[in-house]
């Protein structure tokens, strides 16, 4: 039997290497004078020195190692995903089901998606007919935190539910699409909520509705992870997902790992901040039947809230 603290010091060794360089590059001065500095080993002087100290660690073991940690150090950048074969029974992807709904001060709706794909286009306008079917909805809170998917394919139409003028939008590396106008349209002032857990498409449409004035952002800087991706079929049958391209809007530079800054800035106040997201469609349903509260753990919803609060106020004495 392999010895397994042999198997994870190899690991380490092969798998951590470009982590510590930059550990290593902070400590590299050894004085106010000195130039000399610090480097790391040569990678296949690293495997000559294992194989020949710990020759029960095999080449397979260590390429294994290696290849755990270049997917390690590079995670937000590609990824193994399985590639169905023809052995495989075929499913459907389960799509990211309805949006999680309830009211607020009886007319400032709350929605949020937990994914964006196909789905979501559709998930978005039923949830907002429902509310609006219900009361009448002075404003629109779009809590886009915690969401994911890199589906950039389905931002054209979920704009389209905001915007109804086809007009240039985003290149994902497919050139540049349009706005793509849906026949119901989202018209309440909207207030989009963000923060670091906003990864991918989710990124791209903050960024739509900060860029296209469809709304105002509020929350903090979200993940930088917004990235184009390209799949590569392996021998193994596997297939190596890349991100090889860039999200850009129209006119505007490319997305980057810095993230979307939010309009309205809202520092975390404490370590149990949380956002106060429905788990289940059962529980959205449920707080539909009355106004919920804004919990007092949630300072970046309680922010979005109190704007559109007061723009209510305000659109209600205009129309006085």
């Amino acid at each position: 039997m392999k010895d397994k603290s042999q198997l994870f010091w190899a690991h380490r060794a092969l798998g951590s290497l470009a982590a510590t360089a930059s550990l290593m590059a902070s400590t590299a001065a050894v004085g106010a004078d000195s130039e000399s500095t610090l480097s790391l080993p040569q990678l296949p002087e690293v495997i000559e020195v294992i194989r020949t100290h710990l020759p029960h660690i095999s080449q397979e073991d260590l390429d294994r190692a290696a290849l755990q940690g270049i997917l390690t150090e590079f995670q937000s950048q590609l990824e193994i995903v399985a590639t169905p074969t023809s052995t495989t029974p075929e499913s459907t992807p389960e799509p990211a089901g309805a949006a999680l709904t309830r009211y607020f001060d009886s007319s400032i709706g709350y929605l949020a998606v937990p994914v964006i794909d196909e789905s979501a286009v559709d998930s978005i306008d039923t949830a907002y007919k429902r509310l609006d079917s219900e009361q009448i909805i002075d404003g629109l809170i779009l809590d886009l935190r915690h969401v994911s998917g890199n589906d950039y394919a389905s931002l054209p139409a979920i704009t389209g539910l905001f915007a109804s003028e086809a007009k240039p939008l985003l290149d994902w590396g497919e050139g540049i699409k349009n706005v793509a106008p849906q026949s119901s349209q989202i018209d309440a002032p909207v207030v989009a909520l963000i923060d670091e857990t906003t990864q991918g498409a989710g990124e791209a449409l903050a960024a739509i509705i900060r860029e296209a004035k469809l709304g105002i952002l509020v929350g903090r800087r979200t993940a930088g992870e917004a990235r184009a991706f390209e799949n590569v079929p392996l021998k193994s049958g596997q297939t190596l997902r890349l991100a090889t391209g860039n999200i850009q809007l129209v006119g505007k530079p490319p997305l980057s790992k810095e993230g979307v800054q939010p309009d309205i800035t809202v520092e975390r106040e404490n370590t149990s901040e949380t956002a106060d997201i429905p788990e289940t469609k059962e529980t959205a349903e449920a707080l539909l039947d009355s106004p919920a509260r804004v919990p007092a753990n949630d300072p970046i919803l309680s922010r979005g809230h109190e704007l559109l609060k007061s723009l209510r106020i305000v659109q209600r004495r205009n129309r006085s």
